[in-house]
């Protein structure tokens, strides 16, 4: 909860404010209103070709994300030239008001936090006026609806002119402060001089004369003489900023006008206020700006060099770091990195997540590989059921990699930096004992265009305590205390925001599909590469950069709003199309003569059957290598009944209501099931205020329902037995075929759902007889241990688990690995497995998941080892490429033991080596040696950004636990 409400239970300090307000601003004359409006921005060249009507204060202009271009007309009266002079607008939207030729002047916004309340005018609603007698303003403006019903319209409230009164102001912010700082004091005898002080203030303004304004404020300065000190035995660091969401509450083409807003809003501020630094993350964002806006960009560009605009973050965006593989977190660092050092010069080292849901527990080695030493959030301070430990720590990754974390004590990116915001942080502050330092991150985010008036100048008042200053350099000054901070070891599990794992199915359903493809188009455009093709650098940059973009962490998470959701899937689908389309350029390059053939391009030697126009085929072939498609011998170990299915390893049968009763492992004589396997269950997800992204912990004790069998028929296709089930639950229809394959100890359920529920969720619910304390949780470039037990309050708290592409469970060396092909949401608990399959909460989308989905999972019980379930979760992900041509590609790369895979195969960013990247995924060290198919000079180690570190040999390459290496391979040719 913001600090500043304290504030707001006092109503007669309140309407004292209210009442000074009112006398700093004195109307001049109204202007006229006239508006144009539409459901997309108006180009500014098009603003004379329209027709606009009168609208007067009280009129509803626009419903949500409507846009308009307001002119205000009027005429400045005689005796005003040489005065100060400002406008006040208020149109209940955001604006941008622009000149002649469309050059941003001022920003305005209506989007409040509590303290914006408390401006000298409500919100970013005043500027300067330095225009002729003849007034001509306008504002292109967008209404981004608010965080209530759709139905909810815009109103235009008032427009005019005024003249400052700079005493009535002066004294107006420090008679804020002055009130702010009586309800921190925790002191009575402080409190009540304090209080005393403020009263008699107050008294003497009557009518607002001058003298009665000078005689308050002198009052007033035995309270600024203290500075307004909370404990003068703490320090604080404030750094502006404006945390702007990607996408949320309103679509993508609308961040790119708050972009203009807030860089315009913030700019202002720091010609304003001498010794106001401004930080701003997302390289994204920055990116639009140069395209659109080239002044202001470059501008920021100077203001940077200045050292009063600091860029934070090394990633493109602010991304989800549950959902995204470990590839595509490296992109983010390589994309956003590359783009602040080429534009601004500067190499980033703090990573700033402020706001995403959760973060891995690989985190910190992607984070120290890619040159971030430091990381800032806010984020766990949202935990609902445990109070995390510390503000100031050391996280440590499953690696043993290391970051600093702070997370300002105040639990607020968007801090009202007022006294009671200190007070809170001083009374938070878990490593006080250690250090009296922390970061104070103020403004107003998400289109409220960052730090207002109000926030400055209440910071002014408090200068002994707080520090303007950048986040990089507060992490260099307490990294002094590294030693002395408490170790955090493992995922930053957020407790709330569950839902996410799973909300909004399609976007998580086209990311997997789409980052596993840019893995076999880079494979391929490599191979064409050492052929003497132009690698595309270009394209692949592009793509990877869009596909970056909705990885934002309300994006790929699934809580947005429709739009935002129809317009990423609908480029999704494009994508995809590109890159098989480039897939297919590249195929033809590589092609040798016609014929049949399969590539495989995963680290491990697979086999299986294909069918291609009604015939069966059969294959094996290596890792990263091609093969001929043989027509399919006969198959007999299949076998089906009415109510069964098995192969040579399996049997399955089936209850009346189409769950699995039994399955057998007749190889190892294993019986899975306690009582059933595979129940779709429909679950009660109620309502919450954070709807797509919250749970309720007790969904399992409420009344849940059982998908209704309505057909089976079971059948022998090919290699395969299949039971295919239809079940119902009111409108929603499920289609499942649950198949065995020949030879094959996959039980693999590839499901059609037409999915047409409110406020449920539907689950498939496994009960085996494997059972163990703690599950193995894949996550990026590893794995994760996470308790099934529900003893202590963490346990309970964390009754939603995230993972990739496989769980497993390991009793008495016996394993049962569930595996997905795109969900993510898991519950192990109580010897019940649970994977999350839909969910559909009605805000910010009304529409989530209501609609027709595909998706597989699968059991896969075995007596191997782990990386055969790894084997497994990879092969049941990446298809196997199909390609009508001779294809001569023989072990292009390949590893000599078990545990060490392969991730990406791609050209160098910046010189004609080839990049090899690996991860140890069992937990182990292990020495291998890596052999390639090409010919090489040298090879060098490298960050994860290509950076070389040193000179290895392939022969003896050895790995950490959960160890990345990124393996730079200098070729003989010198092609792009």
């Amino acid at each position: 909860m913001d600090a500043e409400l304290k504030l707001f239970k006092k109503p007669a300090m309140l309407k004292r404010l209210a009442n000074i307000r009112k006398h700093i601003y004195p109307k001049i004359c109204n202007l006229q209103a006239f508006i144009t409006t539409d459901v997309e921005p108006i180009p500014f060249e098009d603003r004379f070709t329209r027709a606009y009507r009168l609208i007067k204060p009280g009129e509803k202009w626009g419903k949500a994300f409507n846009c308009a271009w307001f002119n205000f007309k009027g005429t400045l009266p005689d005796g005003y030239e040489n005065k100060k002079i400002v406008a006040i607008i208020d149109i209940d939207a955001e604006g941008l008001v622009v000149d002649s030729t469309n050059k941003p002047l001022y920003a305005l916004s209506s989007r409040l936090s509590w303290v914006d309340w408390l401006q000298s005018t409500r919100g970013k609603t005043v500027f300067e006026y330095k225009g002729s007698k003849d007034v001509d303003i306008w504002v292109d403006a967008g209404f981004n609806g608010k965080i209530a019903p759709p139905f909810f319209k815009a109103r235009f409230k008032k427009a005019y002119l005024a003249e400052i009164r700079e005493d009535v102001k002066s004294f107006y912010y420090d008679f804020l402060t002055a009130c702010f700082y009586a309800l921190s004091l925790t002191d009575k005898t402080k409190q009540k001089i304090a209080e005393k002080l403020i009263n008699k203030a107050y008294q003497c303004l009557k009518k607002y004369h001058p003298i009665e304004v000078l005689n308050a404020s002198n009052i007033l300065n035995e309270l600024k003489k203290s500075g307004f000190v909370i404990d003068e035995d703490y320090q604080f660091t404030a750094i502006g900023h404006s945390h702007l969401d990607q996408a949320w509450l309103w679509p993508i083409r609308e961040t790119k006008r708050k972009a203009v807003r807030t860089f315009t809003n913030q700019i202002n501020n720091i010609l304003k206020y001498p010794d106001y630094i401004y930080g701003a993350s997302q390289p994204q964002q920055f990116a639009w700006l140069k395209a659109s806006h080239p002044l202001i960009y470059a501008r920021l560009q100077e203001l940077v060099k200045q050292g009063v605009v600091e860029l934070q973050g090394g990633f493109w965006v602010e991304p989800d770091t549950n959902l995204p593989s470990g590839e595509s977190l490296i992109r983010q660092a390589l994309y956003g990195k590359r783009f602040f050092k080429d534009e601004f010069g500067q190499d980033m080292r703090l990573c700033w997540l402020p706001d995403a849901f959760g973060y891995n527990a690989n985190l910190p080695q992607i984070l120290t590989k890619t040159g971030m030493d430091y990381f800032m959030t806010i984020k766990l301070s949202w935990n609902e059921h445990n109070e995390f430990p510390h503000h100031t720590f050391i996280w440590e990754g499953i690696d043993g990699s290391r970051v600093l974390v702070h997370m300002p004590p105040e639990g607020n990116y968007n801090s009202g930096a007022t006294p009671l915001s200190i007070k809170k942080v001083i009374d938070n502050y878990k490593e006080k004992n250690i250090l009296k330092d922390a970061l104070l991150v103020y403004g107003t985010g998400d289109g409220g265009g960052g730090p207002g008036e109000v926030h400055l100048e209440l910071l002014y008042r408090q200068t002994k305590q707080v520090k303007f200053g950048k986040a990089i350099d507060f992490f260099e000054r307490i990294k002094v205390y590294e030693d002395k901070l408490p170790i955090y070891k493992g995922e930053l599990y957020l407790e709330k925001h569950q839902g996410t794992y799973t909300t909004q199915s399609k976007n998580k359903f086209y990311n997997r599909k789409i980052e596993f493809l840019l893995h076999d188009v880079e494979f391929l455009a490599t191979l064409c590469f050492l052929k003497g093709y132009k690698y595309p650098h270009r394209l692949l940059e592009r793509i990877w950069k869009e596909v970056l973009l909705y990885q934002f962490h309300d994006i790929l998470p699934g809580s947005s709003i429709k739009r935002v959701h129809e317009e990423s899937v609908a480029r999704y689908g494009l994508i995809m199309k590109r890159l098989e389309l480039v897939k297919g350029i590249m195929l033809k390059r590589l092609a040798s003569g016609e014929d049949l053939n399969l590539i495989n391009t995963t680290s491990f030697t697979r086999k299986g059957y294909l069918e291609i126009n009604d015939t069966w085929y059969q294959y094996e072939v290596n890792p990263y290598s091609a093969s001929k498609l043989e027509p399919l011998k006969q198959v007999v170990d299949l076998n089906c009944g009415e109510d069964y299915i098995e192969n040579d390893r399996l049997y399955v049968k089936f209850s009346p209501k189409g769950y699995i009763i039994s399955l057998y492992d007749k190889e190892h004589k294993m019986e899975l099931s306690d009582k059933y396997l595979n129940r779709l269950v429909i679950y009660k997800d109620k309502w919450k205020f954070f709807n797509a992204w919250d749970i309720d912990i007790n969904y399992p004790k409420k009344r849940k329902v059982l998908m209704k069998l309505i057909k089976r028929e079971i059948f022998i296709d090919g290699p395969r037995v299949i039971c295919r089930q239809t079940f119902k639950h009111h409108k929603t229809l499920l289609t499942q075929d649950i198949s065995l394959t020949s030879g094959c100890r996959y039980l693999v359920f590839d499901t059609k759902v037409d999915f047409k529920e409110r406020f449920r969720m539907l689950r498939a619910d496994f009960k085996p007889t494997v059972y163990s304390d703690t599950v193995k949780c894949e996550i990026q470039f590893g794995h994760f241990n996470r308790s099934t037990r529900n003893n202590t309050a963490i346990e309970k708290a964390q009754f939603e688990i995230c993972a990739h592409k496989w769980i497993e469970l390991e009793d008495n060396q016996y394993r049962l690995a569930l595996i997905n092909d795109c969900k993510y949401g898991h519950r192990v608990k109580a010897g019940i497995m649970s994977l999350n399959l839909l969910r559909s909460p009605k805000y910010p989308d009304p529409t989530a998941d209501i609609s027709i989905h595909r998706f597989k999972y699968a059991l896969y019980p075995h007596k191997g080892t782990l990386n055969d379930t790894i084997k497994a979760a990879y092969h049941f992900n990446i298809e196997p490429i199909i390609a009508n041509y001779k294809l001569d590609i023989n072990s292009f790369a390949s590893v000599s033991c078990d545990g060490v895979c392969i991730e990406t195969i791609k050209k160098a960013e910046d010189t004609d080596g080839i990049i090899i990247r690996l991860y140890e995924a069992l937990g182990s060290t292990i020495e291998t040696t890596i052999s390639v198919n090409f010919s090489y000079q040298e090879v060098y180690e490298c960050d994860l950004l290509e950076k070389k570190l040193k000179l290895v040999d392939l022969n003896k390459i050895v790995f950490t636990p959960f160890e990345v290496k990124t393996l730079l391979l200098f070729t003989v040719n010198k092609n792009d």
